[in-house]
C-alpha cells in the first residue's frame, strides 16, 4: 500500500508541481475509493520515513480549504 500511495502522490505532483491533496492524487491513480481513506494512510506511511528507494511522504500543510496537502521528498542520485 506504501508504494501505491507514494507512486500515486509522484504522478500528481508531477503533473501539477506542487504538493498535492489526496483527491488530486487518487484523480492520478485510483489508490482506495474516498479521500478521507487515502488521508488516514497518508498520515501513517509520512510517519515511516523513506522506504526503499529513498522516497518520503511528507505532509505539507494544508490548502485554503483545509485539504491536507502531501509531497514526496526523492533522494538525490
Amino acid at each position: 500500500m506504501r508504494d501505491r500511495v507514494i507512486g500515486a502522490v509522484l504522478a500528481a505532483q508531477a503533473v501539477l508541481g506542487a504538493p498535492v491533496t489526496a483527491r488530486e492524487a487518487r484523480q492520478a491513480r485510483l489508490v482506495m475509493r474516498h479521500a478521507r481513506a487515502f488521508t488516514e494512510v497518508a498520515q501513517a506511511i509520512s510517519k515511516l520515513g523513506p522506504d526503499d528507494r529513498g522516497r518520503e511522504l511528507c505532509f505539507a500543510g494544508t490548502d485554503r480549504n483545509g485539504f491536507a496537502l502531501w509531497w514526496v521528498k526523492e533522494r538525490a542520485p
